[in-house]
């Protein structure tokens, strides 16, 4: 499993409400991540204010070791490689790499490594029931450019729901609070920003309430079970409906 595979199951769960007088000292785990992306000379101080770093598809490997050094997952875009280039760039240290519809299928197929396609304007609801069957660890969505409408809203839920996939949205440093937590409700786990506004963009992100779990209000999972794989979440019977049948 990659780290930036990890890192996104982590930030899907609603977090864990304290029972009684529990005390912890861990740091709350962050419910959406941030991307940075950045310039290979800026790689390095993105590293250290951001969740994972995203660089050009021309970087180097001295500059994807000093990304990594960090400790953060580390990816490159791929408009058009194929696997022989995916292979080099894992070995390089990348954890993930950001592909086009133009990479060659080839790309795909290197282990060890996850993927995130970038799909551009409205594909088909063919289109994307086709994506579910890629190894994909989520879709790089078009950015809201206006304003998060329930139109675009609407759209977004499309992708998910079809695809089955997590998304990645681009957003800017000037991103609202309350965009945020609807974005966050629509299932866009990643966050692609600017590296000059990563870091902003991190700290609203800290600053969201946590996830509501709605299993707690009878609502079902807050995230849909396939962002776990295959692992499914079952509900526990009320107590007081059990008391009514012994």
């Amino acid at each position: 499993m990659s780290k930036l595979s990890d890192r996104m199951r982590r930030a899907a769960r609603a977090e864990s409400r304290p029972v009684g007088l529990v005390v912890t000292a861990t740091a709350p785990q962050p419910s959406m991540l941030v991307v940075a992306e950045v310039t290979a000379k800026d790689a390095a101080q993105a590293a250290a204010t951001a969740d994972a770093v995203l660089l050009p598809e021309d970087a180097g490997a001295e500059t994807i070791k000093a990304a990594s050094a960090a400790g953060v997952p580390v990816a490159v875009r791929l408009p058009k490689g194929d696997r022989e280039r995916v292979k080099t760039l894992r070995e390089a240290g990348v954890d993930f790499i950001v592909l086009t519809e133009d990479a060659a299928a080839s790309a795909l197929m290197e282990e060890e490594l996850s993927y995130i396609l970038d799909v551009p304007g409205e594909p088909s609801d063919t289109d994307l029931r086709a994506l579910e069957a890629l190894q994909l660890e989520a879709i790089l969505a078009p950015p809201v450019d206006a304003g998060l409408t329930i139109r675009r809203s609407i759209g977004l839920r499309r992708f998910v729901a079809f695809a089955r996939k997590p998304l990645m949205l681009p957003v800017s440093g000037d991103i609202g609070a309350g965009e945020l937590e609807a974005l966050r409700e629509l299932n866009v786990i990643l966050l692609l920003a600017q590296g000059d506004s990563a870091a902003q963009v991190r700290e609203k992100v800290a600053a969201l309430p946590p996830r509501r779990d709605r299993r707690r209000d009878g609502g079902g999972a807050a995230v849909p079970s396939f962002f776990f794989g295959n692992t499914r979440t079952v509900e526990e019977p009320d107590e007081d409906e059990d008391h009514e049948h012994e």
